[in-house]
């Protein structure tokens, strides 16, 4: 039968007290290492979210003022947003000098009237953290970044520990856990005595310590420090719950410094960052007015063939470094400052233009960049020429979205270069029209060139002392089975930028040469001349091609002329060894053709060494009545002459013209003056009828496949 005094004399003996005595200093003791390490652990998460908030500031503050230097507060919204959108209990606030408030973000997490404020007091407060850094661009404070992250979850009670609050649920479970942990190890030592008590409470806390240097290794900006795995139990998953916030932290941040794409060639926005500012202005159902430019280089992939790619490079950053400078000071000039330069991708530049923009300041900026690119860059001691291209697309005039805008820039700057490349084009109607067209014309010239739909006619060329038939301008013809003949102006553009050209070429050249083969055999001795593309010039087999058919023809090599444009001529003289030597030592001679309507210079006629040299139709037409014209003309021919080159004169419709050409000894002549270009047949029927003049060498002609 149980008792009282049973108890007491159980309670008065001495093992027992003992026991009991050992059981208070457990239980105590327990309860001091239970309230140290519940201390210890708030002081880490503060601490930590501390150097967090603070991080997060100093980040922000460094991403702001490259934002604000190029006028770029919507880019800085979007930063800001991600911003608290990753760490949805902070709040940020970027203010002005002034004390305006310029962009301004709240994460979800936040109460209501949780704001960023530049008069609370920094570091941790009762209920959130405050931290704030100064922007500085060039030296000077340009604004200030107010961040304040709460400590408590909206409507939860002021004051208490956080490790309570459900907005730290992760280090308070953890935290519950290693509180359970410990009373289970006092539980046992009240059992097994002192001894056994320290020896578990110290194998159960000894990773305490290292989590505790971890994380103020990490308050001063350590953020790759590593916890060893010295403990067990919960304290192994408290450890292993650190290094898993300390990954978070370290991707989060890595997230933010990633927001500054730049590209690593020229120092500019890259594509990622551009379409990123570009999807900005379309966000909502406002579209935010200005416009994009497409700006393009043109032959640049002539500089990596010829230099290397490494050197390209270095051409990109010259390149970038003055669009910058251009754009800074037109833009400053016509009040264009909200802007984003970035290289697109190759050799391919982009320009945002936020803000209400009119039409000539667009075209005045253009014409701007136009003029500044095609200053001559002087690169490892080399003179290296860059023109551009330019596409222009307001944002307000019909895209609904930036894939749209950018397709519309595309076509703009394609049409600027089919135009003759060194112009800017605005994204019209008519462009997408003619983009439609080219599309359908393109797969109709695939058809005709594989069935065999394309002709040849001829142009004959005149001696302009004796008006006898000296040679021929091969020409390319289409006639389109549902269209009739379409004007070469417009197919061979298309044929060039599909790079259809280089066999058409080829097979123009075949032709020709098996057809002026036949008038050969019959006594008849005229020259032919035949246009090169440039995609023909850049193709390995473009000699052998040419052999290939002067010996299949067993046409006289002599008779022969080849026919380059300015431009394609700049890439002949970079290899005039491989491409030109070869076929004039079997006598071939070559031309250029349309003199005068490209970039090059006259001092450029001697290398590589033509023959021949054709002045544009645009200096012919109304020569009689310009005297500008005739200044030009007579300049050039009495050039050519001292050269010893051959002159020609296209596109002669009027005597008086002729007879201004002869007066200043141009050799041989072409236009409708005397004859359009003919079949082969009707050709063939006029030289046989006149008999061209044999006492002289023939005369050459050049020109272009749709001339």
């Amino acid at each position: 039968m149980f008792k009282l005094g049973n108890v007491a004399w159980f309670l008065g003996r001495l093992r027992v007290q003992f026991t009991l005595y050992i059981a208070a200093l457990l239980v105590i003791f327990t309860a001091l290492v239970l309230a140290f390490n519940w201390r210890g652990q708030e002081e880490i998460v503060l601490d930590r979210l501390d150097a967090n908030v603070s991080y997060v500031a100093a980040m922000t503050a460094i991403l702001a003022g490259d934002r604000l230097q190029e006028g770029d507060v919507a880019g800085l919204t979007v930063i800001v947003g991600e911003i608290v959108e990753l760490e949805d209990a902070m709040s940020i606030a970027i203010l002005s000098p002034d004390g305006q408030i310029l962009v301004e973000g709240r994460g979800l997490a936040t109460a209501e009237d949780f704001r960023a404020s530049p008069d609370a007091p920094l570091g941790v407060q009762a209920d959130r953290i405050n931290a704030a850094a100064d922007v500085i661009v060039g030296g000077a404070i340009v604004a200030q970044i107010c961040i304040s992250r709460a400590l408590q979850m909206p409507g939860a009670a002021a004051g208490g520990s956080i490790l309570g609050n459900a907005a730290f649920g992760e280090e308070a479970a953890s935290f519950h856990a290693v509180l359970e942990r410990n009373l289970l190890i006092g539980l046992i030592m009240f059992v097994l005595a002192i001894p056994l008590a320290a020896f578990f409470i110290n194998r159960t806390t000894r990773g305490i310590s290292s989590v505790t240097k971890a994380a103020n290794q990490m308050a001063a900006g350590d953020l790759d420090v590593e916890i060893p795995q010295s403990g067990t139990g919960e304290v192994a998953e408290l450890q292993n719950s650190f290094r898993v916030m300390q990954t978070e932290l370290r991707d989060n941040i890595g997230k933010i410094e990633a927001l500054a794409y730049t590209d690593g060639i020229t120092g500019l926005a890259n594509r990622a960052r551009f379409q990123q500012a570009l999807e900005g202005t379309f966000r909502g159902d406002h579209v935010a007015a200005g416009a994009v430019l497409m700006i393009d280089l043109d032959h640049f992939k002539g500089v990596n063939d010829a230099h290397g790619h490494r050197f390209g490079d270095r051409v990109l950053a010259a390149v970038g470094t003055r669009l910058a400078s251009l754009i800074a000071t037109e833009g400053a000039e016509i009040g264009i400052h909200n802007r984003i330069l970035a290289r697109f991708g190759g050799d391919g530049f982009a320009l945002l233009v936020r803000g209400a923009v009119d039409r000539q300041a667009l075209e005045r900026l253009s014409d701007g960049i136009i003029r500044g690119l095609e200053e001559p860059f002087q690169i490892a001691g080399m003179r290296i020429n860059i023109g551009c291209s330019i596409g222009i697309a307001p944002i307000d005039k019909g895209a609904r979205s930036p894939t749209q805008l950018l397709q519309q820039v595309d076509l703009a700057m394609y049409s600027a270069k089919n135009d003759g490349r060194r112009r800017a084009r605005f994204f019209s109607a008519e462009i997408r029209a003619a983009a439609k067209r080219n599309a359908s014309l393109e797969s109709d010239l695939r058809d005709a060139i594989r069935t065999d739909a394309l002709l040849v006619y001829y142009q004959p060329k005149i001696r302009c002392d004796t008006l006898a038939i000296a040679g021929a301008e091969a020409l390319l013809r289409w006639r389109h089975p549902t269209e009739g003949f379409i004007s070469p102006s417009e197919f061979i553009p298309i044929a060039e930028g599909s790079g259809l050209i280089a066999d058409t070429g080829n097979r123009v050249l075949a032709q020709s040469l098996n057809e002026f083969r036949r008038l050969y055999d019959e006594g008849i001795d005229l020259s032919l001349a035949v246009n090169v593309a440039a995609l023909q010039l850049q193709r390995a087999d473009f000699v052998a091609s040419v052999v290939g058919a002067l010996t299949g023809s067993r046409f006289p090599p002599d008779r022969l002329e080849l026919e380059l444009t300015e431009s394609t001529a700049i890439l002949a003289s970079e290899r005039p060894d491989q491409l030109m030597a070869p076929l004039r030592e079997l006598g071939v001679r070559f031309a250029i053709d349309d003199f005068g309507t490209g970039h090059s210079s006259l001092g450029r006629l001697p290398s590589p060494p033509f023959d021949i040299l054709k002045i544009d139709q645009s200096f012919i037409a109304d020569l009689a009545d310009s005297a500008d014209k005739q200044t030009i003309v007579r300049t050039v021919t009495s050039l050519a002459h001292g050269l010893g080159l051959e002159i020609v004169a296209e596109g002669v419709e009027r005597e008086e013209d002729y007879l201004i050409l002869r007066e200043c000894r141009v050799h041989l002549a072409q236009g409708f003056l005397w004859s359009p270009a003919l079949p082969f047949a009707e050709f063939a029927t006029l030289v046989r009828a006149m008999r061209p003049a044999e006492t002289e060498p023939a005369g050459a002609s050049s020109g272009t496949l749709g001339a």
